[in-house]
């Protein structure tokens, strides 16, 4: 018999949080661009002072510059899944900062989880030998 050695779950793990965490970002990103434009359009058309043109300039750039962001942030994360998850040493340290990036922060949990998944044993010793 053939000594077959079981595929890691980390793997499998890493790529679904690190996508998990990018598609949060994204809907983020829509849901400030349509929070910051619908507000500046109420505060343009509310009838206070004459200068609602400018404040809805400046929330739609506002909002641009708020999805650039968040989007940026997503497609990294989901850059960085797919590079791991294809087992590219690029995408194990995009992994491997990301999970730093948010293990101090609110969202411990996932990042402990990347850290853990890309630290681990078998997972290491997969992309740096």
């Amino acid at each position: 018999m053939e000594d077959h050695e079981e595929r890691d779950p980390w793997m499998s793990w890493v790529p679904i949080l690190l996508h998990v965490v990018g598609a949060a970002h994204l809907l983020l990103g829509v849901g400030g661009i349509l929070f910051l434009t619908g507000a500046g359009g109420l505060m343009a058309t509310s009838g206070v002072g004459n200068d609602g043109a400018w404040v809805f300039g400046v929330m739609l750039l506002e909002a641009v510059f708020i999805g650039g962001v968040t989007f940026g942030i997503g497609a990294v994360h989901f850059a960085a899944g797919w590079g791991f998850g294809r087992g590219a040493k690029w995408g194990w340290f995009g992994a491997l900062i990301l999970g730093a990036i948010w293990a101090p922060s609110a969202c411990l949990p996932v990042g402990v989880a990347i850290l853990y998944g890309c630290l681990n044993q078998r997972t290491r010793t997969r992309f740096i030998g």
